[in-house]
């Protein structure tokens, strides 16, 4: 989470504008991809490799590139399990909506608390106990 709310705080004070309308590309391309969860699955982590790149910070663009496709085959398999991927899968993309307009807004504190925010809520929602 920790990493996440830097990476969301340095996006909203420093993301260009390609770096933008790359976010924004992976979220019209989540809302396509809806009912194909390992499609969804791949965008997600792509949405939060691009909000770290757009950081311009090498660290946290490296640290969340690793765990983040680290951790793939545990989320797909978490979105699997869960009992209701419609009702998931628009919370989801409801909240990374809420983290990319704190970004374009320039807004670092609402940007890192949105990122936070959704971080905890989809490790509840799947299961995984608290993060830190």
């Amino acid at each position: 989470i920790m990493l996440e709310r830097w990476s969301a705080r340095l996006a909203a004070r420093q993301a260009s504008d390609e770096d933008r309308t790359t976010m924004a590309g992976l979220l019209d391309a989540m809302d396509r991809e809806v009912d194909d969860i390992g499609a969804f699955n791949e965008l997600d982590t792509d949405f939060h490799v691009a909000m770290a790149e757009a950081a311009h910070n090498t660290l946290i663009t490296e640290m969340t590139t690793a765990i983040r496709h680290s951790m793939r085959s545990m989320v797909l398999a978490s979105f699997h399990e869960h009992g209701d991927w419609p009702h998931l899968s628009d919370q989801l993309r409801q909240q990374h909506r809420v983290i990319y307009d704190a970004i374009v807004a320039q807004d670092s504190q609402r940007a890192a608390d949105a990122v936070e925010e959704h971080l905890r809520r989809a490790n509840a929602v799947l299961g995984w106990g608290a993060a830190n």
